[in-house]
């Protein structure tokens, strides 16, 4: 079957039928589909399960390169939008403090 072939009828019928997601056994529901409160409950569960990384470690791995696997001991790089987001921040302020102090100056 080429792509040619394809037809919205051939889509139609090979749809996904089952839902993406799973219901965590923790959760009773008789719905089929989940409501606010049952996702709510499951992202609890979910994030409670979660390891507590604290702020720091999850900073850095906004901010550096992830570890070699290969060498544990060798240092993280920044990453590069992680500089030019900087580097834009910094051009912004600076440009609002030079135009405002220099009204202040005159």
């Amino acid at each position: 079957m080429y792509y040619d072939d394809i037809t919205a009828q051939d889509v139609l019928q090979n749809r996904r039928t089952q839902p993406l997601f799973e219901i965590p056994a923790d959760i009773s529901s008789d719905l089929s589909v989940p409501d606010a409160e049952h996702i709510r409950q499951a992202l609890r569960l979910r994030l409670g399960k979660a390891g507590n990384h604290g702020f720091w470690k999850r900073l850095s791995a906004l901010v550096l390169e992830p570890a070699n696997p290969f060498n544990a001991k060798a240092p993280r790089r920044f990453r590069h939008d992680a500089i030019m987001l900087t580097a834009l921040l910094l051009l912004a302020i600076s440009i609002v403090a030079f135009f405002n102090l220099s009204a202040i100056v005159r």
